[in-house]
């Protein structure tokens, strides 16, 4: 039972620990606020009625650069979840990089699809897409929510939580706990839903690769969609005008045919552009 005992409170710790950074981030952000080089458009807080926080939209931005960052060296130098981005397992989805190309292609199909399926729900979002706007008018919120923020994410829940617990739990337990705690974090059903799901198929691809940068990459474009999608107003009503039977329809059909992407022996372009390596 030692080890078991261990390696729970390893991943509760991981959790309570990456809830603690969102929590100190605004302290940060209001000591930053107070200095000019910080000074700027302040940050608004959606659900305080017409109130502003002595917060401003640079602290904030740099305060979740910086936070993540120290998290994510933290994690690494103290081996709690070390950032380990390539594996002999990997090998056999041909030669470097074109994995990466694949499953970033698939999984980005998956999330549009499922984007779509969810979409007549009109879930709330709990002020997410707000915060997410003020933040990414920073290129220290942009690189936050794109680089550092996957990859702190990353470490936590597939190459800390699920990798902690699959020994013990199976992995299906390890995929379903890693995935409810990445979902839960987002605060709100219209992150949280979809977060579960695509947290799942990272949890499978994470412990079918032991390849940490295909997580990464896969998350990484998957943000940088949404990010592009609250910017660009095409990709943002995307759909709107759509029935709810082909919002469902044709999102079905791209979640399909992403999972079955996800779930393939080796990646279709290194038949195209080489072998895996023997």
């Amino acid at each position: 039972m030692a080890p078991i005992t261990k390696d729970f409170l390893k991943s509760a710790g991981l959790f309570c620990l990456f809830l603690s950074l969102q929590l100190i981030i605004p302290f940060l952000a209001f000591g930053l606020s107070q200095v000019q080089v910080f000074h700027g458009t302040q940050f608004i807080l959606p659900g305080i009625e017409g109130k502003l926080l002595a917060i401003t939209v640079p602290a904030m931005a740099f305060s979740f650069f910086i936070a993540q960052l120290a998290y994510i060296l933290l994690l690494h130098f103290t081996g709690w979840s070390r950032i380990k981005l390539f594996s002999g397992k990997s090998a056999n989805f041909g030669f470097s990089g074109m994995p990466i190309f694949h499953f970033v292609g698939v999984f980005v199909v998956m999330s549009l699809g499922l984007g779509l399926m969810l979409q007549p729900l009109k879930m709330d979002d709990g002020n997410s897409e707000a915060l997410l706007r003020q933040l990414t008018t920073n290129i220290w919120g942009i690189l936050s929510v794109t680089i550092v923020g996957t990859l702190a994410e990353e470490l936590t829940y597939r190459a800390g939580i699920l990798r902690l617990s699959q020994k013990h739990i199976g992995n299906i337990g390890a995929f379903i706990l890693s995935s409810l705690l990445f979902a839960i974090v987002h605060g709100n059903l219209q992150q949280g839903v979809p977060a579960f799901i695509l947290g799942f198929a990272l949890a499978y691809l994470y412990v079918r690769t032991e390849d940490l940068r295909l997580c990464w990459a896969a998350h990484l474009a998957n943000n940088v969609i949404a990010l592009l999608t609250i910017r660009i107003p095409a990709l943002e009503h995307f759909g709107d005008s759509w029935s709810t039977f082909q919002q469902v329809g044709i999102g079905a059909l791209m979640f399909v045919l992403g999972a079955i992407g996800l779930l393939m022996k080796g990646s279709l372009l290194k038949k195209r552009f080489g072998r895996a390596k023997k």
